[in-house]
């Protein structure tokens, strides 16, 4: 399985709760995808058709930080 698939099934806390909001166009009418893959990142909502983004910060799976700036 690719890694964006394996992180589908593996939602913090907060992803999960936002999800919950974004899920099944609840938000406008926005379409989002979960854990979808944009050339070499893996974004954690993303509508296609809007071209927008939402990144969450915390503690990345496995107790890794996440990095910022590089993106």
């Amino acid at each position: 399985m690719h890694r964006a698939g394996e992180l589908r099934k593996e939602l913090t806390p907060a992803e999960l709760k936002l999800w919950a909001y974004l899920r099944n166009n609840k938000l406008n009418g926005v379409n989002f995808r979960r854990q979808h893959a944009i050339g070499s990142y893996i974004v954690d909502f993303v509508s296609i058709k809007h071209k927008l983004v939402i990144e969450l910060d915390g503690t990345a799976r496995g107790g890794i930080k996440p990095q910022s700036g590089g993106r």
